[in-house]
């Protein structure tokens, strides 16, 4: 089994006294192979509610606890 792994970034960067500049990226795409399948995925959020508009921040952690060549 091979899991690929790609992050992407929103920003909006602010210098002094200037409008900010929005931008977005995406980092290259990694692959990893897992000799056996012991992966463990936990799944959190910095709020239980949250009204429209709000920021809501979600963390994924995928720990591989499997053996590898």
């Amino acid at each position: 089994m091979k899991i690929s792994n790609q992050s992407n970034v929103t920003y909006n960067a602010v210098a002094p006294n200037k409008a900010g500049t929005p931008g977005s990226l995406a980092s290259n795409t990694v692959n990893t192979e897992v000799l056996s399948y012991e992966i463990s995925k936990v799944i959190s959020c910095d709020k239980t509610m949250a009204t429209e508009g709000e920021t809501v921040h979600n963390t994924i952690t995928i720990t591989n606890n499997s053996e590898t060549k």
